[in-house]
C-alpha cells in the first residue's frame, strides 16, 4: 500500500539514486538483506543484546527497500530478481517473528499464549503473500491483474508494525508489544481477505469478457505526458514511442490485434506534473485498465529515474475518456 502511493514512488526513487551509486548489484542488496536479519537473530539468541540486535534488523529491512529500488534504477529489474527478492522477504520476516518470539518469552509471556500469537503472526505473514502467488499459479486473473494486487496491510506496513512491537519488548513494555501483534494480526487477515475478493471479482469480470471472434467496444490508446518537464522535441517523441509501446506490450492479445487491425487509433495529452500523471495512474488502475509509467534512464536532459509519461491501451475507448476527457492535447 505505501510502495502504491506518490511519496511511495518517490521515496523508492530517491533510494535507487543513491544507492545505485555504489558499486552493488541489486542481488547483493536482497543477499545482504539476509545478511543482516541472520546477525541480529544470532546476537538476539546468543549474546542477548537486543538493541543491537534491533538495528541490525533494520538493515535488513533497509536493504529490503533498496534492492528493488537500484534495480529499477539500474535497468536491471528481472523476473529471477523478483522472486529471491520474494524469498529473501519470507526469510527475514521468519527470522525477525523467530527472534522476537524469543524476546517474549524471556521478557513476558509462557509458553502457551507464545505459541499462538507467535502461530497467529506468521499465518498472517504467509497468507497474504500465498494468495497472490496462488492467483498467479493458477492463472486465475491475468498477470497484470496479479501485479495490482495491494491491501490495507502490505509488507511495508507490516514491516513497522513488527519492529516496532520489537522496539516495545526492548522498552520493557512487552505488554503493548502483545497488543501490537494482535492489531497486526487482525489487518493481515483483512488484507488476505481484500486480496481474495480482488481476485474473485477479476476472474468473474474476465469470464464476461468478450471471446475471439465476438465483436468489442471501439479500441484506442491513450499518451499522457509531463508538461512542466520542458523536453526538447527528440526526447518528447522519443518518450511518447516508449510509452506507446510498452502499454501495447502489457495489453490483452485480443485486443492488440483488434488494435492493429483497426488502425491503432491513438492520442497523445498532458499532464501538469508527476502528481498529476500518478493520479492518473492510479485512477486507471482502480478503473480495471493496465497503465504503464515510463521512467527515464538519465542518459541525455533528464535525471535518472524520472517519471516522464503514462501509457494506456489499446482498450475499450469509452472506459479511456472517463478517465482522461478533461486533459488537453499536446
Amino acid at each position: 500500500m505505501l510502495k502504491s502511493t506518490a511519496t511511495g514512488e518517490k521515496v523508492s526513487r530517491t533510494f535507487g539514486r543513491v544507492f545505485s551509486r555504489l558499486p552493488l548489484s541489486p542481488m547483493l542488496y536482497t543477499h545482504l538483506s539476509v545478511g543482516f536479519a541472520l546477525l541480529a537473530t544470532l546476537i538476539i539468541f546468543l549474546k542477548g543484546m537486543y538493541l543491537l540486535g534491533f538495528v541490525f534488523f533494520l538493515f535488513a529491512f533497509l536493504m529490503d527497500l533498496v534492492d528493488g529500488a537500484v534495480a529499477r534504477a539500474k535497468n536491471k529489474v528481472s523476473t529471477f530478481g523478483a522472486f529471491a527478492d520474494g524469498v529473501a522477504d519470507r526469510v527475514v520476516e521468519t527470522m525477525f517473528l523467530f527472534s522476537l518470539g524469543g524476546m517474549l518469552l524471556r521478557e513476558w509471556l509462557g509458553n502457551e499464549v507464545l505459541f499462538l500469537i507467535m502461530g497467529l503472526m506468521a499465518a498472517g505473514t504467509y497468507m497474504t503473500s500465498f494468495v497472490k502467488a496462488y492467483a498467479d499459479h493458477r492463472s486465475a486473473i491475468t498477470k497484470e491483474e496479479v501485479e495490482e494486487i495491494h491491501g490495507i496491510l502490505e509488507r511495508g506496513e507490516r514491516s513497522i508494525m513488527l519492529v516496532l512491537a520489537m522496539a516495545f519488548v526492548i522498552l520493557k513494555r512487552a505488554n503493548l508489544a502483545f497488543y501490537l501483534l494482535v492489531l497486526t494480526f487482525i489487518l493481515a487477515c483483512i488484507t488476505v481477505l481484500q486480496r481474495y475478493i480482488y481476485v474473485w471479482r477479476r476472474a468473474r469480470k474476465n469470464l464476461k469478457a468478450p471471446r475471439d471472434g465476438e465483436c468489442s467496444a471501439p479500441l484506442k490508446q491513450v499518451i499522457v505526458v509531463r508538461k512542466d518537464l520542458k523536453m526538447g522535441k527528440g526526447k518528447l517523441a522519443a518518450q511518447v514511442a516508449h510509452a506507446s509501446l510498452s502499454a501495447f506490450l502489457i495489453s490483452d492479445e485480443k485486443k492488440r490485434e483488434e488494435w492493429l487491425a483497426s488502425g491503432q487509433k491513438k492520442i497523445v495529452l498532458r499532464a501538469e506534473n508527476e502528481e498529476e500523471l500518478i493520479k492518473l495512474c492510479k485512477k486507471a488502475r482502480n478503473a480495471g485498465l493496465k497503465p504503464v509509467l515510463i521512467r527515464d534512464a538519465g542518459l541525455t536532459q533528464l535525471e535518472e529515474g524520472t517519471i516522464t509519461a503514462l501509457a494506456v491501451g489499446p482498450d475499450a475507448e469509452e472506459k479511456l475518456n472517463k478517465i482522461f476527457k478533461s486533459l488537453k492535447l499536446l
